[in-house]
Formats: C-alpha cells, structure tokens, sequence
C-alpha cells in the first residue's frame, strides 16, 4: 500500500477558495448596524486590529473568539470553528493545486 497519499470521501467537496471568518464577522456587524470603530473599542482591540481581521488579513485567535463572544453573544466556539474550517479549506486547496500542478507534468 502507497503511504502519504491523501484520499477524500467523494462527497468530501474541495471549495474553489477558503472563505475567511472575517467576513462573517463584517455580515453580523453590517446586519446589527454596529460601526467597526465603535464596536472595536466595545470589546478593548484597535480599530485597525479589527479592520485587519474583517479584511482577512488576521486571524481569530481563541483570546479574539472571546471578546467576540462578549461583544456580540456568539459563542467563542463558533468562531474559532470558523477559523479552523477556513485554515482546513487553505490546505486542502494547497494540496488540490499540488496535485492538480503535478498531474499537468506527467503527461
């Protein structure tokens, strides 16, 4: 049997692009009319923190999970799904891309 092959379910989709938990964050705030700048303060993190990780450029971490948990009553858990689902689409794409660059010089 070959080892380090990755094999996937069929139904085990590989998106064409990982979708970044900061913009989930800019719909909730966009839908409740809160202001980036003020909500950003509500929960003690500089505004441009916040616009980093609304623009996808920062990650939620577990400390940032809570304060966004506190600033907007959704679970920590939930966020940090989010951001662990996003860095599982990265490496499956990665890999996908690996494969895909691989097979195209092989024929």
């Amino acid at each position: 049997m070959e080892t380090g092959k990755k094999y996937y379910l069929l139904n085990d989709v590989v998106p064409l692009y990982a979708l970044h938990p900061g913009g989930t964050l800019r719909e909730v705030l966009r839908e409740r009319k809160i202001k980036h700048k003020d909500f950003a303060h509500s929960i003690g993190m500089q505004p441009s923190h916040l616009s980093a990780l609304i623009n996808g450029k920062r990650n939620i971490t577990p400390a940032i999970a809570d304060k966004l948990e506190k600033g907007l009553g959704i679970s920590a858990k939930f966020w940090n799904n989010l951001q662990k689902l996003y860095e599982l689409d990265l490496q499956r794409i990665k890999e996908r891309d690996k494969l895909n660059y691989e097979g195209r010089g092989r024929r």
